[in-house]
């Protein structure tokens, strides 16, 4: 997941201070008329996110 409040996160899950919430994976099904956002097949050409030295 992309935007989330890490201390509202730990505070939910009661972590203890010294613990702190890094990521968030969602897991479940798709809604049966769910479909992926217009940009999910757009690509930026390899030139512009990849740099060989």
């Amino acid at each position: 997941m992309h935007l989330f409040d890490p201390e509202a996160v730990a505070k939910a899950l009661h972590l203890p201070e010294n613990e702190q919430v890094l990521m968030l994976l969602d897991l479940g099904y798709a809604a049966p008329d769910a479909s992926p956002l217009p940009n999910h097949t757009a690509r930026k050409p390899l030139a512009e996110t990849v740099k060989y030295l």
